[in-house]
């Protein structure tokens, strides 16, 4: 009989079109992390659209069956969630800050304060800080350092990407998963999320885009030298996709989604002219 996992980690990805739970058990070390998918939970919902909660108890019944599903396939079960979070209430910019050096030499705390001065920023009322980033160090004017620690210099300043949502979609998905019997261990953004998965570390690093194509909005990030660099949010989706074909072929939502899961194609010179399918008969 296997050991038990020791190392567990949870996730949900809360889409537009159906909510993901993923359970997997971590590998590696802290310079070459890995992990170990032991179950994956998948519940068709419509509670959220474009990454904010338009039905709680749609939302709380969608994460509950899709955790449920994850465990039982895993063999173990779990309290603590990773979210996703994207969506068009993301918003980020950059910030500066800069700080005098302590020491001979800068350490540890003078990085902390250098980066809590760039991202001791206003945002008003109904938002709040997910992420800051750091981008770049400058050491007396001196730009391009990705690492300060142990260098010599009297003033250090930051560049750092932040994040910031909207604190009514914050509280409205902790507030479905806690309901569904679970506690948010933290909210991660959701290009950001994607990027460690599928980038390596030369792209991140000479620079490309990631387009995360979902049912009710796309979301595109772009990272360059080693660093994510912009993120936001198209109206335009998958869903749009359906609709037209519902409107264009007269046939019903749910044959459309099928229509286009099983013959679309987003590029037409890899559909033969030859290519014919019998469309659904409608009532």
């Amino acid at each position: 009989m296997s050991s038990q996992p020791q190392r567990l980690i949870a996730a949900l990805d809360l889409g537009s079109t159906k909510i993901v739970a993923v359970i997997a058990e971590v590998t590696g070390d802290a310079r070459d992390p890995g992990a170990k998918i032991l179950g994956l939970g998948v519940e068709r919902s419509g509670g959220i659209r474009r990454g904010v909660v338009r039905d709680i108890e749609e939302t709380t019944r969608a994460i509950d069956k899709a955790m449920k599903s994850a465990q039982r396939m895993a063999g173990v079960e779990v309290g603590a969630i990773y979210c996703g979070i994207a969506g068009e209430h993301v918003a980020g910019r950059s910030s500066h800050g800069m700080v005098s050096v302590t020491g001979d030499e800068i350490r540890t705390s003078d990085v902390a304060r250098v980066n809590d001065m760039a991202s001791n920023v206003s945002f008003g009322r109904d938002h709040e800080l997910l992420h800051a980033i750091p981008q770049d160090y400058l050491i007396d004017q001196q730009g391009g350092i990705s690492e300060p620690i142990g260098m010599t210099g009297s003033r250090l300043e930051a560049e750092v990407y932040l994040v910031t949502v909207l604190s009514s979609v914050l509280q409205n998905l902790g507030k479905c998963v806690d309901r569904a019997g679970y506690q948010v261990a933290e909210f991660v953004l959701e290009p950001l999320a994607a990027s460690l998965a599928v980038l390596t570390p030369d792209e991140i690093e000479l620079g490309c885009a990631v387009v995360e194509l979902g049912g009710g909005s796309t979301n595109v990030s772009i990272f360059h030298s080693g660093k994510i660099r912009h993120t936001g949010s198209l109206l335009c989706a998958g869903g749009h996709v359906t609709a037209d074909i519902v409107h264009g072929l007269q046939v019903t939502q749910h044959d459309a989604e099928r229509l286009k899961e099983r013959f679309g194609a987003a590029f037409e010179p890899l559909v033969p002219e030859s290519d014919v399918f019998d469309l659904p008969s409608t009532p």
